[in-house]
């Protein structure tokens, strides 16, 4: 029997808002209601595939009613208040969610379904995220390996071609003929930018040309 407290102002709601089991589709309730004169109805409807059905119960003293033969879907119900047969009150309940579960009937109260259901959409974007970053931190990972095995290429073309210069240099200086200029001049007529050399490439070159 779930137990469903009834104020002013307010949604009724289940004290239990865990999911249970609808033995055999009958479900017990204990309103715990308002103090006051009056009497107390429970009107409600079980919505399911293909159709509906309701009805109303009026709530004894003790607050304890049991429906039965309740079908998978919703139960939506309102609790009205009457006075000498003047309604002077209504409170919604909150709706419960029956679903079928291995031939039992298993109710969940709708806010409790919506809370599972607002966890569920906040794991998933967490997930997302989460795969989000590792999939940046992968490409950031690939593209600077890229940029070191590029920079190592780039130093290993630039070792090939100082070498080049640096033999180029020393046969150029051996010619007495040709010797003029400077190694800057030399680079130049060459065709290449001699100011695409740092000055300890341009020293590597005279000390490599000392090999040759």
């Amino acid at each position: 029997m779930r137990t469903i407290t009834i104020k002013s102002g307010q949604m009724g709601r289940f004290d239990d808002g865990s999911p249970f089991l609808v033995e055999e589709g009958a479900l017990g309730l204990k309103f715990l209601l308002p103090q006051g004169s009056g009497e107390y109805f429970f009107v409600w409807q079980n919505a399911f595939e293909g159709g509906q059905r309701g009805g109303t119960v009026q709530i004894p003293k003790n607050g304890e009613i049991s429906l039965t033969d309740l079908l998978p879907g919703e139960l939506r119900a309102t609790v009205k208040h009457y006075l000498h047969g003047e309604l002077i009150g209504q409170y919604k309940i909150e709706p419960l969610l029956l679903k079928q579960v291995e031939g039992s009937i298993s109710a969940t109260p709708e806010l409790t379904e919506i809370l599972y259901e607002i966890e569920a959409i906040k794991r998933a974007l967490t997930d997302r995220d989460e795969a989000e970053e590792k999939r940046a931190a992968e490409e950031a990972e690939r593209r600077a390996t890229a940029a070191a095995e590029e920079e190592k290429r780039e130093a290993a073309r630039r070792a090939v071609l100082i070498r080049i210069l640096a033999y180029s240099w020393a046969l150029h200086e051996s010619n007495l003929s040709l010797r003029d200029g400077t190694l800057k001049d030399f680079i130049s007529a060459l065709g290449l930018d001699a100011y695409n050399f740092s000055e300890d490439e341009l020293g590597m070159i005279e000390k490599k040309k000392e090999e040759f």
